[in-house]
């Protein structure tokens, strides 16, 4: 199974007043030609440190590294492009992370070794109201048992596309 401890001989940490820009797009999908280069094309002309992506459409779970960027995705199991959520870092922000897991074809976490204390990023995309109360359900169960998991003291960034309708 993809994610698990990353080990790199040249860990970075996040410092305390280090700036960061972090972002979340709902991109609708990554699974056409050119689209990840756009993305990160846009992601580089706003100095984006941090992009959660949500409708990345991308089967399957890990990580690529695509012009200078580290990209960490969490799709279906199934080989079906649909749903899906990534992040996006830069290479340096990249060498910060400590931890990925792919909980599920709605969310993800990566965790980063930061100063004085870690940091914990939860992309997420949650179902629209017409899904299935139990799918619901089991989304937002699934966000309570990871942050229930996570140090208190650690910065806890939860992320993404909630489907919210005003």
């Amino acid at each position: 199974s993809p994610g698990g401890t990353v080990t790199s001989p040249d860990i970075r940490r996040v410092r305390q007043g280090e700036k960061i820009r972090i972002a979340t797009w709902n991109v609708k999908t990554m699974n056409q030609a050119g689209k990840i280069q756009n993305n990160i094309q846009e992601v580089t002309r706003m100095k984006i440190d941090i992009l959660g992506v949500s409708e990345m459409r991308w089967p399957g779970a890990g990580e690529t590294n695509i012009q200078e960027h580290q990209v960490y995705y969490s799709g279906t199991d199934n080989g079906k492009h649909e749903y899906g959520v990534g992040i996006i870092l830069t290479n340096k922000m990249a060498k910060s992370v400590k931890n990925f897991i792919p909980i599920s074809k709605r969310v993800m976490l990566l965790q980063l070794n930061a100063s004085p204390v870690n940091m914990n990023i939860l992309q997420v995309y949650a179902p629209t109201a017409d899904k299935a109360d139990e799918e619901v359900f089991e989304f937002y169960q699934s966000i309570n048992e990871i942050l229930k998991d996570l140090k208190q003291e650690d910065v806890t960034i939860v992320m993404g596309d909630l489907n919210a309708k005003l």
